[in-house]
Formats: structure tokens, C-alpha cells, sequence
């Protein structure tokens, strides 16, 4: 999929800086994929605590 984003140039940087991806969208894909993966393990912590299981 296809999107159009702003984001800040220095947050930019150092998105590149931090993933080590030469290109844009390669550095944008993993970070969103981490964003997600970090909060579905945050969820499923939660649940654990809760005594959901």
C-alpha cells in the first residue's frame, strides 16, 4: 500500500540513523513493523497480568 506522509526532517535522520536503511520506505516499514510488534507484546503482557490466560 501506498501512502503520502510529512514527517520532520530531523526525525527523519534519525529514523535512517537508528534502522541503518539507506532508503525511505525501507526505514519507515520497520519502524511501523516494530511500533506494532511492541504493542501487541505490551497487550499480551497485559493480558498475562490481568490473568487473562
Amino acid at each position: 500500500m501506498k501512502i503520502t506522509v510529512e514527517i520532520e526532517d530531523d526525525v527523519f535522520s534519525d529514523l535512517m540513523e537508528i534502522t541503518g536503511d539507506k532508503n525511505k520506505s525501507p526505514a519507515v516499514v520497520r519502524a511501523v513493523t516494530e511500533f506494532v510488534r511492541r504493542t501487541q507484546a505490551r497487550e499480551f503482557g497485559r493480558m498475562i497480568r490481568d490473568g487473562f490466560f
